[in-house]
């Protein structure tokens, strides 16, 4: 095809052209026209929609004069949905998030970073995570410096819960070092005088303190969960707990769980134990050596089921999806074959998701992922 075009995957889409009934693929070109035309207008839309490439780079940048917040979020969830069945690259997805950063309101940025911290889970290599990490300082640490790490009298909710969203993502995913001194920083002023810092960053703040934490900071937050704390801040710092790297303090979780000190409902700790990468496998391990104590404890029946089913989410592992179908042939749950059967069939697509995307988005990350000074990351590895 001449010049950038859309591709429509529901060709029903084409201003009636077409009758209801038929479906297939058209291609409509775009190359003789002045701006690339938006296939879900309004975001009102329910179908997907593939540019090719030079007309999704054409869309992204002419994004901040033609598509309102809402349809840029409606084009990175399309985007995202593409890569997942193989049509584009993890790394066209990561372009697209790029050049649409400073989209007004925070909805695109806490749905692309969640996007985002699965590929940095589940699809990027350990090699090439510095340069993951690299591409996300550069391309976000400009959009929080400019927000600023403390609030204004005069500033919205919204930019306050956009702050929080991007101090996460850069402190959590980026690795970035000043985003992780300012949230310990945070943290600690949150810890002195709750009143004094916005919920919503005090979330993110201390969540990263947390993931970046050692054992000293792990005491400091067990410590206030034996304060009187209002409701809002007591699961702070209990959420957090989960967070921490060392597979000795998840242990110390753990073991904390079954006990009186904590509701049988906020068992599902053990579910984010298992969601963080660095403590999955002790918790997984656990959760399967104590399951009489933890069914006890949950009450039995669905409940159980749930807790074992939410861990089964963080899975995209050959091994872990052994043990998983292992597990519930052992411990069958009445009423919840279908669930298993499809958590099941969503680990193996993560497993093959990765297989298919990882090369590319290696190198992808060749070309893109920069350090903060410029120099790319994989030569300063070198």
């Amino acid at each position: 095809m001449a010049g950038p075009g859309v591709h429509e995957r529901n060709r029903d889409h084409l201003a009636g052209k077409l009758p209801l009934a038929e479906r297939g693929t058209a291609i409509i070109p775009a190359g003789g026209l002045s701006q690339v035309p938006l296939s879900n207008s309004g975001a009102q839309g329910y179908y997907r929609y593939d540019y090719d490439t030079a007309a999704l780079q054409a869309l992204g940048s002419s994004a901040d004069e033609l598509l309102t917040p809402e349809e840029r979020i409606s084009v990175v969830g399309n985007e995202w949905a593409l890569m997942q069945v193989g049509l584009h690259g993890a790394g066209d997805y990561l372009a697209l998030g790029a050049q649409f950063k400073n989209t007004p309101g925070y909805v695109l940025l806490d749905n692309f970073f969640t996007q985002l911290q699965f590929v940095d889970r589940n699809v990027v290599t350990v090699s090439d995570r510095p340069a993951l990490q690299a591409w996300l300082n550069q391309t976000f640490s400009p959009v929080l410096q400019q927000l600023g790490y403390s609030g204004r009298p005069s500033e919205t909710p919204i930019e306050k819960q956009k702050r929080a969203v991007l101090l996460y993502a850069l402190g959590n995913i980026g690795n970035n070092p000043e985003a992780i001194s300012q949230a310990n920083a945070i943290a600690q002023q949150y810890i002195k005088s709750p009143s004094s810092v916005d919920g919503s960053l005090a979330d993110a703040a201390i969540k990263v303190a947390a993931r970046h934490g050692d054992a000293a900071l792990y005491a400091q937050y067990r410590a206030q969960l034996k304060n009187n704390l209002s409701p809002e801040a007591h699961y702070l710092f209990f959420h957090a707990l989960a967070e921490f790297p060392s597979p000795e303090l998840a242990q110390q979780t753990l073991s904390w769980s079954l006990t009186p000190e904590v509701r049988n409902q906020d068992l599902y700790i053990l579910d984010s134990l298992v969601d963080n990468p660095s403590t999955r496998v002790v918790s997984w391990d656990f959760m399967r050596q104590h399951f009489d104590e933890v069914d006890k404890k949950a009450g039995g029946g669905l409940w159980g089921g749930d807790l074992y089913l939410g861990a089964g989410y963080s899975f995209c592992d050959e091994k872990l999806r052994a043990e998983l179908e292992d597990f519930y042939r052992q411990h069958p749950f009445e009423g919840k074959e279908r669930e298993e059967k499809r958590m099941l069939e969503r680990i193996s697509d993560c497993i093959a998701l990765r297989s298919q995307q990882q090369q590319k988005l290696s190198a992808w990350l060749q070309q893109n992922g920069k350090s903060m000074n410029g120099v790319s990351a994989a030569a300063a590895k070198q």
